[in-house]
């Protein structure tokens, strides 16, 4: 089976065989595309807050009113600038945890937050968008990024799953051929020795 995400979960594992060497697979150690996957959007987050920041310094508002400068371009931050960076630390948090511990409540909130995130990023792509034809702010792939992420996050997921349904048939599968074949008896029930 040529699965994308297993190949790169077995290359991030060769990569640092004693970070994740054997215990990744036993769920002793963080699984390393979940951690990538908080690592990213914990990152685009803070970069499409971080690229409003830079846009609100630079606008076309008085550059003599008090508000001016960075104090005045972070007072003018709207939820649509500041709203990546609660949401897309969330989603990393929630990532960081089911890599930790893995369960249906972190994944149900990986999930959650991934599909927020993604959310969030579409309506700074359309807000970017806007702000283009308005002539206010230039083109910013921050938020599509953003958007990516937590698509990322969410095929993570899914291979997860798939892979963890897999195990679970191939498991139920074992329990049954283990009951239809009997166990092989040795050839030999006892070796006698004459001395």
């Amino acid at each position: 089976m040529n699965d994308p995400l297993r190949l790169l979960r077995d290359r991030l594992t060769r990569v640092s065989p004693g970070a994740f060497g054997e215990a990744s697979v036993d769920r002793e150690s963080p699984d390393p595309l979940q951690m990538l996957t908080a690592e990213l959007l914990l990152f685009t987050g803070l970069g499409t807050v971080a690229e409003a920041l830079h846009d609100g310094q630079h606008s076309p508002v008085d550059p003599y009113a008090p508000e001016s400068g960075p104090r005045g371009a972070f007072a003018r931050l709207r939820p649509v600038d500041w709203g990546p960076a609660l949401l897309a630390a969330a989603a990393a948090i929630a990532h960081a945890v089911h890599a930790i511990a893995p369960g249906e409540r972190s994944r149900l909130a990986t999930r959650t937050f991934d599909l927020a995130v993604v959310g969030i990023g579409l309506l700074g792509l359309a807000d970017t968008l806007a702000g283009v034809r308005r002539g206010g702010r230039p083109l910013s792939p921050a938020p599509l990024s953003l958007a990516s992420a937590a698509l990322l996050g969410i095929l993570v997921d899914r291979a997860e799953r798939q892979h963890e349904d897999e195990r679970k048939r191939l498991e139920k599968r074992a329990r049954i051929v283990e009951r239809l074949v009997p166990k092989r008896r040795p050839r030999l029930d006892r070796i006698v020795v004459h001395v």
